[in-house]
Order: C-alpha cells, then structure tokens, then sequence
C-alpha cells in the first residue's frame, strides 16, 4: 500500500436502519468489498459496532466483508445496551469486560477497536479509556479514541485543553500513546475552510502529544468536490505548519453514501462499486483547492438543485451529474 489509505466512516443512525438504507445493509456492504480489486487504493473503515456485526448473504458479517477485501476494519464500541450514563458503559465492569469484549471482536478480523466521547461532556472517564487503550493493545488491537466536538465548541480554548488534559491522563493511566488513533469529528465549516485550517492545525499541535500513532480529521460531507476541497487544503495546512503525527482527512461515509444511491437503482447497481472505487481514488489524491462558498453549497439538502439566486453565485457543480436523484427510482432488487 502506498501511502496512508483512505478512510470512510460507516456508523449508521438509528433512523437509517430503521429505513434499511444502504449504509446499514449489510448486502451494500458485501457488494461493495466484493467488488475491490487489487489495485485499488487503500482503505480503512469505521464500522458502528451493530453494524459490524450485521449478516449478509451467506452468512458473513459485515466487518468481515471488508477485511477479507484488504479492508482495515475499526469497530466503534456501542453503549451499553443498559442505556446508562456515559460513564456506565461498556466497560463500567472494569479490566475482565474489557477484555471479554475484545476477545469477541477480534473474531470480526478487525485491525483497530474505537472508544467514542464527547470531549465536552463532564462524564468523560480517563481510567475507563486508558483501560481500553491498554487492554486492546495487549489483544493486538489498535486503539482509536474518537472525540465528538459539536458545534462552535471546536473554536475554544477549553476544549483543546480538555483534550490535552484527558490525553496526559491516559498515560498516567497506563495506556501507550504510541499505539493509539486520536479522530476528530468535526461539523462542516462555514465560511472560509481554508484560513481557518492554519488555526485548526495550531490548535491540534498544542493540544494533541507528540506521541500518539496518528491523527483522523472527520469533516462530513454530502458534497464531492468539497470533501475533496477539505483534503487538500488539510494537507496544504499541515505543510505549513507539520505535525509530529501523521494527520488524515476522513470524509465520513460520503463515498458509501453515493454509492448506495446508485445501489439503490436497479440499471445502475452493477457500477455501485466502480463508482464507490473512483470517489475513494478522488479522496486519496486531491487535485487542489474548491473555489466555492462553502456555506452555500452545504446549506443544499442531498440531491436538491441550487436556485436561480444560487446558481449566480456559485460554480455549476457537475458531482450533480453522478447523483441518485437524477433516477427516480428507489426500488432496490436486493432488498
């Protein structure tokens, strides 16, 4: 593999699997890996951890799909089905919770197992993530800690130091930093993406250690050529400023996303996967920076055409060309 892979976000609502969108299909999700070749570029996946266990056809999980593709697999911890506070999930039972969990996801062949937080949220446990940290990484695991920052909450000061607190009390906890993915989920910008990222990255460089094994910025997108915009100018922003850690741009699950639009359409099923294949390979190797209102272009739900006042001020966006919404079908032969 050459350079770091692509990575995609699979963790479907509640909503989603209620309607059985492509996303929480694990029939999706098969006719997807199934359809790698090779050559393709790397990729790693985030699956919600329902999801990861879902069975397709055949009997095959999900997770399961994909790794036996190449895939590296992540697997999100889900909450407690107890519905406690956050500080009572998963692991509220300590060390022997921990590992039995671990133990039963690594029969998925997964690579990485992912503990989620809310970094503003006074329940937050540095014990209880450490002793996840440490217990996946004596499994074999690679451990992710992914940070939710909702909201203008990414733009203050208290936040990045609740990161650099929580992450020095890891290690006075035990867990090994070295070992560990730091993901940031980050609500799509508005306004200028590309200044504001110099800020961005100086706020990560001050609140994330030196040591940890690397970095995932998640900005979700419905939007191609934006996502794109985001990956370059991301990378743009670490030139100038570099990071001690390797630093990646994740779009969230937008190339899954429209994909399963065209999954979803009977003539077109057949090319989900080549067109699955060639948004990844635009996401692995942005071409350059998105001249664009961000605000505007984001402020169009999936599949809507700009208005006439819109279309004055922003460029003709030919991923419309691509889109689910131009068939007006939505029956799927494989539900």
């Amino acid at each position: 593999m050459q350079g770091p892979p692509t990575w995609v976000l699979a963790h479907p609502t509640s909503e989603q699997e209620r309607a059985v969108e492509p996303l929480a299909d694990p029939s999706f999700h098969q006719a997807l890996a199934a359809a790698r070749s090779a050559d393709a570029p790397g990729m790693a996946v985030m699956l919600g951890e329902r999801l990861a266990w879902r069975r397709g056809p055949g009997g095959r999980t999900v997770a399961r799909s994909w790794a036996d593709a190449g895939v590296a697999v992540t697997v999100i911890a889900d909450s407690d089905p107890r519905h406690q506070a956050a500080t009572r999930q998963l692991l509220v039972d300590g060390s022997w919770a921990v590992e039995q969990w671990v133990s039963r996801v690594r029969e998925l062949g997964v690579r990485g197992v992912c503990w989620h937080t809310v970094l503003t949220s006074s329940e937050v446990d540095a014990r209880v993530i450490a002793d996840f940290a440490r217990v996946a990484a004596e499994a074999g695991l690679d451990p992710m800690l992914r940070f939710s920052l909702p909201g203008p909450a990414a733009d203050r000061g208290d936040t990045w130091q609740r990161a650099h607190d929580l992450l020095g009390q890891l290690t006075a906890h035990g867990a090994e930093l070295s070992r560990l993915t730091v993901c940031l989920l980050l609500e799509p910008p508005a306004g200028d993406w590309g200044t504001g990222l110099d800020q961005l990255v100086e706020n990560l460089r001050l609140a994330i250690p030196e040591q940890i094994g690397q970095l995932i910025v998640v900005v979700p997108r419905d939007r191609l050529h934006l996502a794109q915009g985001d990956a370059f100018e991301l990378a743009r922003a670490v030139a100038r400023q570099p990071t001690p850690w390797p630093l990646t741009h994740c779009a969230g699950g937008l190339a899954l996303v429209q994909a399963g639009q065209w999954w979803q359409v009977p003539e077109r099923a057949d090319g989900a996967g080549d067109r699955f294949e060639t948004i990844l390979s635009q996401l692995h190797r942005p071409t350059g920076p998105v001249f664009v209102r961000h605000h505007d272009s984001d402020a169009l739900p999936i599949g809507a055409s700009p208005s006439s006042d819109t279309r004055s001020r922003t460029p003709f966006d030919t991923s419309l060309f691509r889109r689910r919404s131009l068939f007006g079908s939505r029956t799927s032969r494989h539900r």
